[in-house]
């Protein structure tokens, strides 16, 4: 345990910041898991809907921090792949 008073305090900081990544990071992969389920349905409407919001989990995880902003594109571009399989195939 650290014994300077900065450190200690920097220690809470980085626990509590471990602690919201880690919701941030479960509500992304809860959201993608959501995507894939209605992804699997060939539902067009409802794939561009769940895309959305999907893309919007994305974009706000990386822009609080919590992923970098190249693997939110890399995702993304990932996803749109998927869509565009399902799309093109009706």
């Amino acid at each position: 345990m650290p014994r300077i008073k900065s450190q200690i305090a920097r220690l809470k900081t980085n626990n509590r910041n471990n602690v919201i990544n880690k919701a941030r990071k479960s509500q992304l992969k809860n959201a993608i898991k959501k995507f894939e389920a209605v992804l699997a349905t060939n539902n067009k409407d409802e794939i561009i809907k769940a895309s959305k919001q999907v893309e919007s989990v994305i974009d706000s995880t990386a822009r609080k921090g919590t992923i970098h902003r190249n693997k939110a594109s890399r995702t993304k571009s990932r996803l749109q792949k998927q869509i565009s399989k399902v799309v093109d195939a009706k």
